[in-house]
């Protein structure tokens, strides 16, 4: 039987809501919710209201400020629009806001970022002079993130003609030296599972499914029961949450590859439904208080469990299992894809389970289909049938 849809809401599951602005009926879209689409109407209209009449004769301070309302319009995340959000108030406003926009050139970018790279930062408000000492220069992957933020606002006042060529074009995006990946040894796993198991379920099943298949921390937190197949033995990975000033949210995935549906090993098929009926025995316990909102993994009242929350439970049991200080749960999906290149599966499957989106990869490597993980499940389930998990 079919779900009955909203008014609002178009067949391919989109929500709409209009507004006529100027004679002409305009249209916003979200595929969340009906009050998102509101909210994108609502911050489109108020681009338009400080949108400033001669851009020429503004400041790129504020510039900066207009742009930011009308960035809120397009499908930015939430993490992307407060890093901007950041850069902008912290760095690039105190350095360049000054300068009239036209008046930003090349010379003057390749100086505010020579600036901060040498600049010490101390995020206390009122610093001693041993806090001073203590401090230490931005990191490289900021700098990074300052030059990206710059780079995005003047390509778009280079689209819109408010500027005849966009700067930033011939600087070079400052490099970041590469992190070397960690990994969990099969016996950091075991001692990690152990300890897990007894003392946080809840972190043991999701540990259990993100080392068979590479699913995000945050794609666990937004998946719905909904979106689960206990028969074929899969999920489906078409959300992710997001981490907000007024904390987590449904949002979007990462990225369109990471749109997946995902095969489980036999094991950790097992250790889900197991949990699935601990999960149904407490919601009865709390009962009329608990809010079902569908979540496979949610907080006691049926909430959205924020990310730090899950990186700190991670913590606490990696410490109680003698395992490394910086340890972490991202590090699941790096063993995986470890695991699964050393038994010589296929590195375009590999990236596409884990839903990679890179440079080197056309569409048609983005997504794999749930045949062609057989391979991948089959050959997990050899390796986890010899080294039975705690």
């Amino acid at each position: 039987m079919k779900k009955d849809r909203k008014k609002s809401q178009r067949a391919d599951g989109r929500f709409v809501v209009t507004k006529v602005i100027n004679g002409k009926k305009e249209y916003f879209y979200s595929t969340i919710s009906k009050k998102d689409a509101e909210k994108k109407r609502d911050g489109h209209i108020e681009a338009l209201k400080v949108r400033p009449k001669n851009y020429q004769d503004i400041t790129f301070g504020e510039y900066l400020d207009s742009w930011l309302v009308n960035v809120k319009e397009d499908n930015v995340c939430d993490k992307t629009l407060q890093s901007y959000e950041s850069n902008i108030r912290v760095h690039i406003k105190p350095y360049l806001g000054s300068y009239k926009i036209s008046e930003v050139s090349t010379p003057i970018i390749r100086e505010f970022l020579t600036h901060c790279k040498n600049k010490v930062v101390c995020r206390k408000k009122a610093p001693t002079e041993e806090d001073l000492k203590k401090a230490k220069k931005i990191s490289a992957r900021t700098l990074q993130y300052i030059f990206v933020t710059l780079n995005a606002a003047l390509e778009q006042a280079r689209k819109d003609k408010i500027i005849s060529e966009n700067p930033c074009e011939t600087i070079e995006k400052p490099t970041v030296k590469p992190v070397p990946i960690k990994t969990l040894s099969e016996q950091e796993k075991q001692k990690f599972f152990k300890i897990a198991k007894k003392e946080d379920f809840q972190l043991y099943t999701m540990c259990v499914i993100a080392l068979d298949t590479g699913a995000r921390l945050s794609e666990f937190l937004n998946l719905k029961k909904s979106k689960v197949d206990i028969i074929l033995g899969r999920f489906i990975i078409d959300q992710a949450t997001e981490q907000t000033k007024e904390g987590p949210k449904e949002g979007p995935t990462k990225n369109e590859s990471s749109v997946r549906a995902l095969k489980m090993t036999k094991n950790s098929l097992a250790v889900l439904k197991e949990y699935l009926v601990l999960q149904e025995q407490e919601i009865k316990e709390f009962g009329t208080h608990y809010i079902d909102n569908d979540y496979v993994f949610a907080k006691k009242d049926g909430a959205l469990i924020p990310n730090y929350e899950i990186s700190k439970r991670f913590k606490k049991i990696a410490r109680l299992a003698g395992l490394r200080d910086d340890a972490h749960f991202h590090e699941t999906r790096h063993t995986i894809a470890t695991e699964l290149i050393e038994m010589g599966v296929n590195q375009f499957k590999v990236q596409a389970l884990l839903g990679h989106a890179t440079l080197d990869m056309t569409k048609r490597y983005t997504h794999l289909n749930i045949d062609s993980q057989d391979e991948i499940v089959n050959k997990l389930n050899k390796k986890r049938s010899k080294s039975k998990r705690a």
